[in-house]
């Protein structure tokens, strides 16, 4: 990451919301299509989807059905 000169406050944003595409980073990373390269961008992306464990926005998703409704857990 410190290839990529990002702020302390874009460091933060990519560790909080783990973005999975390029278009995440463009809305984190203030001028990036000035500040980073395509390549710089996929080889971002390669270091938080491989270092960083999923968010829990992904788990949620997992555990949630087609049609939008949670599964039902088991009280026991």
């Amino acid at each position: 990451m410190k290839s990529h000169k990002l702020t302390k406050a874009e460091k933060l944003q990519l560790l909080n919301h783990r973005p999975v595409t390029a278009v995440e980073i463009q809305l984190m990373v203030e001028e990036s299509e000035e500040r980073l390269t395509e390549e710089q961008i996929e080889a971002l992306l390669h270091t938080v989807t491989s270092v960083l464990p999923a968010g829990p926005d992904a788990e949620h998703k997992t555990n949630t059905n087609y049609d939008g409704t949670m599964d039902e857990e088991d009280p026991a």
